[in-house]
């Protein structure tokens, strides 16, 4: 009978890890920071693994035809799943993808030691994105609903507040600017 039970219990154990769809891997992507042959561009990517091709777009930006900046996104209609993008073998970004559509809590990693958290819904961003410094106090704060900004809080490196602004339409319309101890010194409306 005991011996019924052990199998039994592996059995279940098995069967409840595939249900529960937890239990797939993450989509883990390397890429290396090399020299750019641009003499305007600091640096470029290279994917470690040519497959990870099929997950991952380079973004280059500029003025005037000048390439100043190269930036890398996940592509649209890429599987469901986690993501995690790895930048000379550090975690650059961590992101989901759930029904074709970014979701749940993305995590972005600079190499100065600050991160930002985004919150998606559905594809949209909706909550609180959440800026931190190197040493995890909040940098900024903003609160964006259904893809619509509604308000952002800046912060000092010591975690003192040094403005508030509120928008409408995606516009500010209300800005509140504070000094290095926190006490509001200007407030203005913008028509």
């Amino acid at each position: 009978m005991k011996r019924y039970l052990k199998y039994l219990f592996i059995i279940i154990v098995i069967i409840c890890s595939h249900i529960k769809g937890g239990a797939q891997e993450a989509h883990k992507i390397h890429l290396n920071k090399i020299k750019s042959e641009n003499k305007n561009l600091e640096f470029d990517y290279d994917l470690v693994c040519a497959k990870d091709s099929v997950y991952i777009d380079f973004k280059y930006s500029g003025d005037f035809g000048i390439t100043y900046y190269v930036s890398f996104r996940l592509k649209e209609n890429i599987p469901d799943g986690e993501y995690r993008i790895y930048v000379d073998n550090k975690l650059a970004q961590k992101s989901y993808i759930k029904n074709g559509l970014k979701d749940s809590l993305w995590v972005e990693y600079q190499e100065n030691g600050e991160r930002r958290e985004t919150p998606y819904h559905k594809g949209a961003i909706d909550g609180y994105i959440i800026e931190y410094y190197d040493n995890n106090i909040i940098k900024k704060r903003t609160v964006v609903e259904e893809g619509n900004l509604i308000s952002r809080e800046t912060y000092s490196k010591s975690g003192v507040i040094q403005m508030k602004e509120h928008f409408r339409k995606n516009k500010a319309y209300k800005i509140g600017r504070y000094n290095k101890k926190g006490k509001l010194i200007e407030e203005r409306t913008i028509d």
